[in-house]
């Protein structure tokens, strides 16, 4: 899989995850100005280099897998550990975590209210 094959793949996901909907969007939030996005879009060696493709990855919370990137090998997107395990003792902190912060939000929706 080509530079060019990698970034397109990349700018599809990222449309479909509604993350950017143009690469003049995507320009900004990689801070890379809109000619020199254009230019690796078209393949331009020069602008698509694997920093440029990393620069996206980046920006985007390394959602796309690292050697992929750079190699077009393997999965395009960076695995996630599925295999995670909570015991009772974390649940039941999650828990009580959760009912603390109900509480504020409730307790900020009174005020609000009362005003």
């Amino acid at each position: 899989m080509t530079k060019l094959e990698r970034l397109n793949k990349m700018y599809r996901h990222l449309v479909s995850l509604q993350q950017v909907s143009t690469q003049a969007q995507l320009s900004q939030i990689i801070q890379r100005n809109k000619s020199s996005v254009n230019c690796a879009f078209k393949g331009d060696e020069r602008y698509l280099t694997i920093n440029f493709l990393h620069t996206i990855n980046r920006r985007f919370g390394y959602i796309f897998n690292e050697t992929w990137i750079e190699t077009g090998n393997g999965n395009f997107l960076k695995q996630e550990n599925k295999n995670l395990t909570y015991s009772q003792l974390d649940l039941q902190q999650l828990i009580e975590l959760l009912k603390d912060k109900d509480e504020q939000i409730n307790k900020l929706i009174n005020l609000l209210e009362n005003k």
